[in-house]
Parts: C-alpha cells; sequence; structure tokens
C-alpha cells in the first residue's frame, strides 16, 4: 500500500504517470531504504500519500532529491514523466547516462556473483 499513487488512492483514474510515480517511490526507496509515506497506520499513511510533501533526507544529493520531487509530484498532469520517457532521460540526475548506449545493449547484462557449491 505504501506504493500506491494518490490518484489511486482518490479513485481518479491512472495512466502512464502512475508508473513514473511508482518509479520515484522505487528510487526513494532505494536511496533511502524506505518509502517515503510510509506508516504503521493505514489511514494516516493514505493521507501521506495523498497530502504531505515529500522529505528528502539531506545525505541524497541535491539531482537526487530533484527527479525525486519531480517524480513524486502529487498532481499526475505535472508528474516528470508525464509527457514522456524524455522527461526523466534529460533530468540533470541522469545526465552521465548515454541513452544510446543502453538502446544499443552495449553493456553486458548484471550477473550476481556465483557462491561458491559446498
Amino acid at each position: 500500500m505504501a506504493y500506491l499513487a494518490p490518484e489511486m488512492i482518490k479513485r481518479k483514474g491512472h495512466g502512464k504517470s502512475m508508473d513514473w510515480y511508482m518509479c520515484g517511490i522505487l528510487l526513494y526507496e532505494m536511496l533511502t531504504g524506505d518509502p517515503p509515506f510510509l506508516s504503521t497506520n493505514k489511514q494516516k499513511m493514505f493521507n501521506n500519500i495523498t497530502n504531505a510533501a515529500v522529505k528528502i533526507p539531506k545525505y541524497v544529493s541535491v539531482d537526487a532529491g530533484d527527479i525525486l520531487y519531480a517524480l513524486l509530484d502529487k498532481n499526475p498532469n505535472t508528474r516528470l514523466g508525464s509527457r514522456g520517457a524524455h522527461e526523466i532521460m534529460r533530468h540533470e540526475f541522469f545526465v552521465k547516462i548515454d541513452w544510446n548506449d543502453i538502446r544499443s545493449k552495449k553493456f553486458p547484462v548484471p550477473r550476481p556473483p556465483k557462491k561458491p557449491v559446498r
């Protein structure tokens, strides 16, 4: 439930913008260890999702914080990515990513290290 977008809780319908919201939730959790609006109280969590401002810890970089604010925008029409993935790809957080290299699959698939068999 911590991953629900505000528009789902409000039962306002949803579109592709919701996927970008969930991407923001996942990125936030990867950077901090917890979803941004988590609460043990379900109603409080839903209220946080629909009304509370996202709090970015000080140890999160400025670019990471900026993309999190933009992805976790409560309004799906102004949320980063609502007009296409190009908005996200151009964000300063991804400035070092060569998207052409990604598209042409120039990177090997990451493989977890093999554990020795005992």
